[in-house]
C-alpha cells in the first residue's frame, strides 16, 4: 500500500516545486510574504528548531499525514466558509524521499501557547509510517474551542505533521482535487 504525505497548493502557488518557507524568501518574496501572515500571533515558532532534522521550524515544508479530503470535510462543520470551495492537493509518494531529511511532528496542547517539545518530534520510518485514517480527537477540539471563541480555524494544528527538509518536485507525487 501506498504512504503518502499531503500539503495544500495555495492560489498563490507557482511553478513546479514546493520549498520550505524560508527558502521562499529569497525565491519568491512576495509570496513569502503572502504565506508568513499565517504566524501572526505564532511568531515564536519560527525560531523553534527541529531536533531531528537540525534545523528551524520554517527550514521544512510542511505536510498532513491525513488525507485532506477527510480534513476539509470535517472542518467544514466548524467553518461554513469552507463549503462549495475546490482546493489542489499535492500527494507526496513517501516511496520518492531520503529517510534521513525527513521526520513526523505529533501536535499536542502545552501549557505555553505555540511552545514546542523534543518529544513531539520522531525519525521517520517507512516500515513503521502508517497514514492517519481519521481526523484526531484532539484536533476536533481545537476547532471547536477556535470556532466558540470566534478565531480561525488552523486546520492542521493537532494533526500529525510530516517535515521534509528539501524542496519538493511535484513530479515526485502527484496533484487532485478537492470540492467542499
Amino acid at each position: 500500500m501506498k504512504k503518502y504525505a499531503y500539503h495544500v497548493l495555495k492560489e498563490s502557488f507557482v511553478g513546479k516545486t514546493i520549498y520550505p518557507l524560508n527558502q521562499l524568501k529569497n525565491i519568491h518574496p512576495d509570496i513569502f510574504q503572502l504565506e508568513i501572515k499565517k504566524y501572526q500571533g505564532r511568531e515564536l515558532l519560527m525560531s523553534s528548531v527541529n531536533p531531528i532534522l537540525n534545523c528551524l521550524w520554517n527550514d521544512v515544508v510542511q505536510f498532513s499525514c491525513l488525507d485532506p479530503k477527510l480534513t476539509f470535510e470535517a472542518a467544514k462543520h466548524f467553518n461554513p466558509n469552507l463549503k462549495g470551495r475546490t482546493f489542489r492537493i499535492f500527494a507526496l509518494d513517501l516511496c520518492n524521499i531520503k529517510e534521513n531529511e525527513a521526520c513526523l511532528f505529533t501536535p499536542k496542547s502545552t501549557r505555553f501557547l505555540h511552545v514546542l517539545e523534543n518529544d513531539q518530534y520522531e525519525k521517520y520510518n517507512s516500515e513503521t509510517f502508517e497514514n492517519l485514517s481519521c481526523v484526531p480527537d484532539l484536533q476536533i477540539d481545537r476547532w471547536q474551542e477556535d470556532a466558540k471563541n470566534n478565531k480561525p480555524l488552523l486546520l492542521w494544528s493537532r494533526t500529525k505533521h510530516f517535515f521534509y527538509k528539501s524542496p519538493i518536485s511535484l513530479s515526485e507525487g502527484k496533484i487532485y482535487e478537492i470540492h467542499t
